[in-house]
């Protein structure tokens, strides 16, 4: 049988054993990057958001946005067309001090979507800024 000769061969050699290994914990290692990649897109949003909201109360600051209602409409406008409708604003003046909070939902930023739903459901970023006088 010179047919099998090979076949038997091929079946003691060990060299090729590493594969199953590495088939086996690829999964793991897939997983964890997805991972990484969802939370970066989480912490790339959260300092996305701080920066534009640290803007619009700097203006309302100084006196370039008159309201707080102008200060809400002009973060949903630079927000929007990134994470859509669902963000919500809040900007109130009290005492000489802005106070705004700003939630995105995390359903806007996730990428893969590997970070399980219960984890964080929503980014929230608030900011104080004093008003000029």
């Amino acid at each position: 049988m010179p047919v099998a000769r090979p076949f038997r061969a091929f079946l003691r050699r060990d060299d090729g054993s590493a594969t199953i290994e590495a088939v086996l914990w690829l999964p793991v290692f897939v997983y964890i990057l997805a991972l990484s990649v969802d939370a970066s897109m989480a912490f790339f949003t959260h300092s996305r958001v701080l920066g534009v909201v640290q803007d619009i109360n700097r203006s309302f600051a100084l006196g370039r946005i008159e309201t707080a209602a102008a200060a809400q409409t002009a973060l949903l406008d630079r927000l929007a067309p990134s994470y859509g409708s669902e963000v919500q604003v809040t900007t109130t003046l009290t005492d000489g001090v802005i106070d705004t909070t700003v939630t995105v939902p995390m359903s806007k930023v996730l990428v893969l979507g590997v970070l399980p739903g219960w984890a964080i459901s929503a980014i929230s970023v608030q900011a104080f800024q004093y008003k000029e006088i």
